[in-house]
Parts: structure tokens; C-alpha cells; sequence
């Protein structure tokens, strides 16, 4: 229904980073939408209070728990960039219960598939983050929750410059 739009299509003050991924060619069939998404994109991608490897774990997760292999492929690749192993990357795909070792990337995955599942963090899990990154987490799970609705209901396909080869699942 919402194919990425090519570039003649593009809204004329669409934002540089929608000419990028189809995810945001796909978004630009709302031209309103992708011009107030620019500043929520710059906190949550660009900056924040996650580190870069954080960040990745959280959407990593969230990508599984939606099912969407366009947010993980693009994810793994962003990973790998942010210094995660392949073994981190693959457990960020695993049932809660094959994590193994509690650490702070089960921490991050703990939160993300309580907000994802219940809406709401306990107190166990709170205690368990940094106060400072709590809304940061919230909002890069509510982010890429709404990309992960987009490219899952329009059937997305992932851009040409992400392989799929070697992506854990």
C-alpha cells in the first residue's frame, strides 16, 4: 500500500536522513508526520543518554519482540558498528530464560520486554537501570515500536546497502 517513495516523490522539505532509509520513504506518505519526527529522531538516534551499544540492545529487542527483520537487519549492522559481538547481537533474540549471566544488557532486554509485554517497568526492574537512562529507554522503545508497526504493516523492504548474510536471528 505505502511503498518507499523515490526521490522525485519525496516531499521537498523532507528531511535529509528520509532520502536515506525506506523506513522514512515509506513514512514520507505523510509528509506532516516525517517533519515532526526530524527533532524525536535527532534525541533518540543521534543523541540521549544510552551509549551507542545501550541503544542497540534496546532496539535489537525491540525489533525481535515485533518480529520485524527489517529493524534487526538494519540493527545488526549498527551493532556491530557500536562494538556488540555477534554473541551479544544473538542474544538479544533469545527467551528470557537463555540469557544466561544477569548483566546489564539483560537488564536492558528485561526492560524493554516489560514495556513491550506490560506497559510498565516494576520496581525490580527500575532498580536494576541507571535512573538516568530510564526515559531514553522508554522513548527508544516507543520509536522504534511505531518504525517496526511501519515496516511490518507495509511490508518494508530493507535497504539494498543491508545484507541479510550472516544477521543472527
Amino acid at each position: 500500500m505505502f511503498e518507499p517513495l523515490p526521490d522525485h516523490k519525496l516531499p521537498q522539505d523532507a528531511p535529509a536522513f528520509a532520502r536515506k532509509l525506506n523506513v522514512y520513504r515509506t513514512m514520507a506518505h505523510n509528509a506532516e508526520l516525517l517533519r515532526a519526527w526530524a527533532p524525536l529522531r535527532a534525541h533518540v538516534v543521534l543523541g540521549g543518554a544510552l551509549t551507542e551499544a545501550q541503544k542497540e540492545i534496546v532496539i535489537l529487542r525491540t525489533g525481535y519482540h515485533w518480529g520485524s527483520a527489517y529493524e534487526r537487519a538494519h540493527h545488526v549492522v549498527r551493532g556491530r558498528l557500536a562494538g556488540l559481538s555477534d554473541a551479544r547481537i544473538a542474544r538479544t533474540a533469545k527467551a528470557s530464560e537463555e540469557w544466561g549471566v544477569a548483566d546489564e544488557d539483560t537488564a536492558l532486554m528485561a526492560a524493554t520486554d516489560a514495556l513491550l509485554t506490560h506497559g510498565r517497568l516494576s520496581e525490580a526492574e527500575l532498580k536494576a537501570l541507571d535512573p538516568a537512562l530510564v526515559l531514553d529507554i522508554m522513548a527508544t522503545i516507543g520509536f522504534y515500536t511505531t518504525l517496526a508497526f511501519i515496516v511490518n504493516s507495509f511490508e518494508t523492504p530493507i535497504d539494498s546497502d543491508i545484507a541479510m548474510e550472516g544477521v543472527p536471528q
